[in-house]
């Protein structure tokens, strides 16, 4: 499996959508590209990485960032790292639920004013990572791998 370049109309459906449903300001990834495994798995490079990519046969580099298929998927990576830029669709969470979520655990949610469709899940004006809310209910997307004990926050 070969990373190449996004088509632009990837890199437009990646950028609408962080617009669209985060309100994020686009220009925070100017100085980076966006590279595609066969997977759909979209990672962010900078330049000269995309340069040793495009002459080497690398499968992955550098920040997950997205996932292609019928939607855009946002990496919790991705949303810790550039979560503080979004505006929208931001889940600000208690001491309790931001321990649940951390450890793996859907979490329960009143009065919010995010959309149902993926948030940033913030305590204390940190991203945590990116959660499917739907119902009043947040489903974890933080991978298993990258899940941890809380004992204090």
């Amino acid at each position: 499996m070969i990373l190449r370049g996004l088509k632009k109309k990837e890199t437009d459906e990646i950028i609408n959508f962080l617009k669209e449903r985060f309100d994020f300001p686009t220009n925070v990834l100017n100085e980076f590209e966006l590279m595609v495994n066969p997977k759909g798995k979209v990672f962010l490079v900078n330049p000269y990485v995309a340069q040793f990519a495009r002459e080497y046969t690398l499968t992955t580099t550098s920040l997950p960032f997205a996932r292609l298929g019928k939607h855009v998927k946002p990496t919790s990576m991705m949303i810790q790292m550039f979560g503080m830029h979004a505006r929208r669709n931001i889940l600000n969470v208690n001491k309790e639920n931001a321990k649940k979520f951390m450890e793996g655990e859907d979490i329960k949610v009143n009065n919010h004013s995010c959309e149902n469709g993926y948030v940033i899940i913030s305590y204390k004006g940190h991203a945590l990572g990116c959660g499917l809310l739907s119902k009043g209910y947040v489903k974890n997307m933080i991978p298993k791998a990258k899940r941890m004990v809380v004992e204090f926050l």
